[in-house]
């Protein structure tokens, strides 16, 4: 496998698969309503409908400079807002995140293995440094998610 599908597999795992660590990103939300998802733990902690909405803005914006887009995002492009706190609201929330998943795998799909060395649009760094940092991006928010709900849970 080189190194690409690699990264792609990785990438696959640690969102709706079976990875090493533990629950995949989508076995974590898998569940949560929207009223959970919108509950704040503490007064300045993020909610896991803010995380989602944080993990899915990071997926579109490597995927743009995948593409060659110079993406400098605003802080509420960083951390999108939650416009409406409803059921049907949360559910396209993480069609929304799926969505950007696929998106990304389709733009990765693409590569070749010297595609990784190219240095991202406006950028110090390569390809396959962006793509790491995805994977990394995702199971760290996958982490914070996991203890929300568990918080969450434990309060009824």
């Amino acid at each position: 496998m080189d190194e690409v599908r690699r990264i792609s597999e990785l990438l696959r795992e640690t969102y709706e698969g079976n990875p090493w660590h533990g629950s995949s990103l989508k076995s974590i939300i898998s569940g949560v309503t929207g009223k959970v998802a919108s509950t704040r733990v503490t007064g300045s902690s993020h909610t896991i409908w803010e995380d989602v909405n944080h993990i899915r803005a990071w997926m579109e914006i490597a995927r743009r400079r995948l593409l060659g887009e110079v993406v400098e995002p605003t802080d509420e492009q960083d951390w999108p807002p939650v416009e409406q706190v409803r059921e049907p609201a949360w559910e396209g929330t993480v069609k929304l995140m799926d969505v950007a998943f696929k998106n990304l795998m389709t733009t990765i799909s693409k590569f070749q293995l010297h595609d990784l060395e190219r240095t991202v649009a406006g950028k110090d760094y390569d390809a396959y440094t962006l793509l790491h940092g995805v994977i990394n991006h995702n199971v760290y928010h996958s982490g914070q998610i996991s203890l929300l709900k568990k918080e969450l849970t434990k309060r009824g």
